[in-house]
């Protein structure tokens, strides 16, 4: 996963067309998370939480209450790791 790939993720997490996919949306978020953060993440990744941390918010808003809540509390871990 590249740059490009990742901004492209971010992308898909803003996009309000496909809110309703949760499976592409699960997947995204998976893969940013693990790209940056996760147990093989990819150490040549210059990203820093605050730039993709906006796109988890864009879930979580357009996302149904129990999702935002999991969101929230992923973002929360994230942030406490800086």
């Amino acid at each position: 996963m590249g740059h490009s790939a990742l901004y492209t993720m971010c992308r898909i997490l803003q996009d309000p067309g496909v809110a309703q996919d949760v499976c592409l949306l699960r997947g995204a978020v998976f893969h940013v998370n693990m790209a940056l953060w996760g147990t093989k993440r990819v150490t040549t990744l210059k990203c820093t939480s605050t730039s993709v941390l906006p796109s988890f918010l864009c879930v979580s808003v357009s996302y149904c209450a129990t999702y935002a809540f999991y969101y929230w509390n992923f973002i929360l871990f994230i942030m406490s790791l800086f």
